[in-house]
């Protein structure tokens, strides 16, 4: 919402490929506090949408978090067809519970 407010019709036209790569970049704060980054990448038009900062990746509830805030930023579940990982156990349980119609390849 905010890139739509700053230039007039800046995002118009990407839309979703439905093929996503996600990814997990840990790192060690202020305090020795461990927090893990969250992204998912658009394959085809390379479009980040905002990450999530969680306290790990082994839960599917985390990544549940990354694709809700993807959808709010205009990313369509429904058009999801290909997920690319490292087979972070979290998002494999995602995807084999909520987005069963989706193929998922390891990198």
């Amino acid at each position: 919402m905010v890139a739509t407010e700053t230039i007039d019709g800046q995002l118009e036209g990407i839309t979703s490929s439905g093929q996503v790569g996600v990814d997990g970049l840990w790192a060690k704060l202020k305090g020795q506090t461990k927090r893990v980054v969250l992204v998912l990448v658009d394959s085809v038009t390379g479009l980040i949408y905002p990450p999530v900062v969680v306290a790990g990746e082994e839960d599917s509830d985390t990544w549940a978090k990354l694709f809700e805030r993807a959808k709010q930023a205009g990313f369509s579940i429904e058009r999801l067809r290909g997920v690319t990982s490292d087979g972070a156990t979290g998002l494999l349980a995602l995807v084999n519970e909520v987005f069963d119609w989706v193929n998922h390849q390891s990198a």
